[in-house]
């Protein structure tokens, strides 16, 4: 899994999202702007996250985070409830 860089620092955090009102743009492919990190939070329930490069899906469950490159293509699959945030860095 890829790891935030020490030198980075946050700048931005999104609401808090539920399966019912989570973004539609989310759940298609997507990417950070260059330069820009993400940490995905999953505060209750499931999701997937999608690597679009890859192809590879990784099932998070609460408490666990997914760290997202700058411009790494991805998408979220919705697998129940979830309740979710991100943290944005640079």
């Amino acid at each position: 899994m890829t790891k935030l860089p020490s030198s980075v620092t946050p700048y931005k955090k999104t609401t808090i999202f539920t399966s019912d009102n989570i973004p539609k743009a989310f759940l298609k492919e997507h990417s950070t702007a260059p330069g820009t990190w993400g940490i995905l939070h999953i505060i209750e329930g499931t999701l997937i996250f999608c690597d679009d490069e890859t192809g590879q899906e990784y099932p998070l469950a609460k408490d666990k985070k997914m760290v997202i490159a700058p411009t790494k293509r991805h998408h979220l699959k919705l697998s129940g409830y979830a309740e979710i945030y991100v943290e944005f860095y640079h």
